[in-house]
């Protein structure tokens, strides 16, 4: 069973909808007492990262979900904005922490040399895990205009370019963050969702 948590807002239909093509059986939940019984997990989210943090603070979700990934170490996957709060913090609004699965921060794009929001297919530079793709060159699908910049090398998966290179997709333990939309990726999305359903384990 994959469990895809609810966030402020998101494409959580287009996730399940995948999985379900892909022959998983998917659940959506939002509540507390419902994340203690995951084993495992899909955050994928569109909009703000303080209102998505915010969402998770008034539902008292964010101890419970950093237990979650932290100490029970439950195979996880961040998309986009799923991605952007398993990292500390986002330069978008007024400060925001988040979850802190990794310490590194989120940048605004800078419009004089990149493309903002950045919207649209790109290729992804594969550095590590390998098997979560294609062999072939993968395209995927981004809608963004924060990004990170900088992680450390053995948690770097993916490399990706928009005006200047940015870490387009990361990996800790039980962990996946990817900045792209699977979802929205036609077979590049397929085979990283599938591999995640019935491959990713710690």
């Amino acid at each position: 069973m994959i469990s895809i948590l609810k966030l402020k807002s998101g494409n959580i239909s287009s996730v399940a909808n995948m999985l379900k093509h892909l022959g998983h059986e998917v659940e959506i939940i939002h509540s507390k007492s419902q994340l203690h019984k995951v084993k495992k997990i899909i955050l994928p989210g569109i909009g703000s990262f303080e209102e998505t943090m915010n969402y998770l603070k008034e539902n008292d979700l964010i101890d419970s979900l950093q237990n979650l990934i932290l100490k029970d170490e439950i195979p996880t996957l961040g998309i986009c904005m799923g991605m952007q709060i398993l990292l500390s913090s986002s330069e978008e609004g007024n400060f925001c922490s988040g979850l802190s699965i990794f310490s590194e921060k989120l940048k605004k794009f800078d419009k004089n040399h990149s493309k903002v929001p950045h919207v649209g297919w790109n290729h992804l530079n594969i550095i590590n895990s390998k098997e979560m793709f294609l062999a072939e060159k993968n395209y995927f699908y981004f809608s963004h205009s924060f990004y990170l910049e900088d992680i450390d090398t053995e948690n770097t998966v993916g490399i990706s370019k928009n005006g200047k290179k940015f870490i387009s997709a990361i990996k800790k333990k039980n962990v996946i963050g990817v900045q792209f939309h699977p979802e929205k990726s036609h077979r590049y999305g397929f085979h990283f969702l599938d591999y995640f359903a019935r491959n990713f384990y710690v």
